[in-house]
């Protein structure tokens, strides 16, 4: 009979175990290895006691284990990384946050475990353009689109942005949309001449020419607007929350699913729709939406718009909050040893340009916190 040993899928199927969510084939190799012998049995036994996890330093973060373990794994499946890397990538952090339980093995098949990290580099200009009939197009610095003509509009990319030329009037309405993928962001010119830039994981769904009487798009994560001016025609940014509506002026919409979404006004004047309600915005405010509530509050545009100038800004911020925000740039992952680290507050400014070596000494300077890198997984621990 083969015998499982791989240690590195047992933790796996280990850890799943717990949260019961194996498929039956991976309950008989789990079932295998623990026939294997007393010690994989006993093992076994011990993480599915209510006892351990009750004497464990840590057993009250058992939950978010488990968690922190299936994004991991989700997100590495997605991208295809070599399966022994990223099973060894996710042992080890297992076995930092609740102990090396998962490498208690028999010394006579004790293998050195080596984690290989991968370089945690900025985000960078990179989209994937879905035509109406839908094809798809990889855009960044290394694909351009020199031509394109869809519905009588010409698209192409120029100065590191998509453009899209009106030359016919007569045409029906006909959508593009344009996914920004975690550390990416993209500059879209479109047929009005209205800019937008869209930052890390977002996506905007927009006619590749207006018509009608109003300029509409649709909006999920981020993006800063600076809306050609049209009186006649007035451009309105949906969310699944709320809308915008404008004539021409600049702002920034926030709608993330993980997040209460906001809109951030910065120059002109905006309406804000949730419902049958209208708030009006000037210059400086934000309306922010929670529990259901519109909360109108005056902001520091220089924080909340940093990042369309390539910056990032925080004022006593949770560390939760700016860490999300790293990991959508940097398409990192985040894992906490101790869940009450998320509301430590901090303030820090930097280049969205910086690695990820320069952001971690800023933060560990605070003496707050400690950095470890997996992979392209940060480690919070306590100082």
């Amino acid at each position: 009979m083969k015998k499982y040993s791989d240690y590195s899928i047992i933790a796996d199927l280990l850890v799943r175990s717990l949260e019961e969510g194996l498929t039956s084939e991976e309950e008989e190799r789990l079932s295998q290895w623990r026939k294997e012998n007393d010690r994989h049995e006993a093992l076994y036994k011990r993480l599915h006691s209510s006892s351990f996890w009750e004497s464990h330093p840590q057993w009250k973060y058992r939950e978010e284990v488990a968690e922190a373990w299936k994004r991991l794994y989700s997100r590495r499946m997605r991208k295809q990384r070599m399966v022994r890397r990223m099973y060894w990538g996710v042992a080890a952090v297992v076995a930092i946050s609740i102990g090396t339980f998962f490498l208690w093995r028999e010394p006579s098949i004790i293998e050195p475990v080596v984690v290989e990290n991968e370089t945690i580099v900025p985000g960078k200009k990179q989209a994937e353009l879905i035509l109406a009939d839908g094809r798809s197009m990889v855009l960044n610095e290394a694909m351009s689109i020199r031509s394109l003509e869809e519905k009588g509009v010409v698209i192409r990319t120029e100065d590191k942005a998509l453009q899209y030329v009106d030359k016919r009037q007569d045409e029906a309405l006909s959508y593009n949309t344009l996914r920004v993928p975690r550390g990416g962001e993209y500059t879209i010119l479109l047929s009005d001449g209205t800019k937008v830039y869209l930052n890390a994981e977002s996506e905007m769904t927009y006619p590749v020419a207006f018509r009608g009487e109003a300029r509409e798009v649709k909006l999920r994560g981020e993006a800063f607007f600076e809306v050609a001016s049209n009186r006649v025609q007035p451009f309105i940014v949906h969310t699944e929350q709320f809308a915008i509506r404008v004539t021409g002026t600049e702002f920034n919409v926030r709608a993330y699913a993980d997040e209460a979404p906001s809109a951030t006004l910065a120059e002109g004047s905006i309406q804000f729709w949730k419902g049958n309600q209208m708030f009006p915005l000037h210059p400086g405010q934000q309306a922010a939406l929670k529990n259901g509530e519109i909360e109108i509050r005056k902001v520091n545009l220089e924080d909340a718009i940093a990042w369309r100038y390539g910056v990032f800004s925080f004022k006593n911020i949770r560390l939760e909050d700016l860490l999300s925000e790293l990991a959508r740039w940097y398409d990192i992952e985040i894992f906490y040893q101790n869940p009450s680290l998320k509301d430590l507050h901090f303030t820090a400014s930097f280049q969205r340009s910086s690695n990820m070596e320069e952001v971690i000494s800023l933060l560990e300077r605070t003496q707050k916190i400690k950095v470890n890198v997996n992979g392209k997984t940060l480690i919070v621990q306590n100082k």
